[in-house]
């Protein structure tokens, strides 16, 4: 995905291939752009919400924040904010 989004980036920035699209690829070109964006951030947002869920699994089950630590690679710090 974020080859994707680089490779439309460059294009963007190259006047020859800018002046080839029309007004509607254009448009087009960045609504997808927007979209794989938001979609990125939605999966990373999921992936910290799981992992928030796992940390209160984990915690109501009596692990230890340094088992913890060892099982999601999160600090000590962030496990106690959770």
């Amino acid at each position: 995905m974020k080859k994707i989004k680089d490779d439309v980036i460059k294009l963007n920035g190259d006047p020859n291939f800018y002046q080839a699209m029309t007004d509607e690829e254009d448009r087009e070109m960045i609504e997808n752009s927007i979209f794989i964006s938001g979609k990125q951030e939605g999966i990373k947002k999921g992936i910290e919400e799981n992992q928030k869920n796992i940390v209160k699994n984990m915690k109501e089950a009596n692990y230890k924040p340094e088992d913890i630590e060892k099982i999601t690679g999160l600090s000590i710090e962030q496990i106690e904010k959770i």
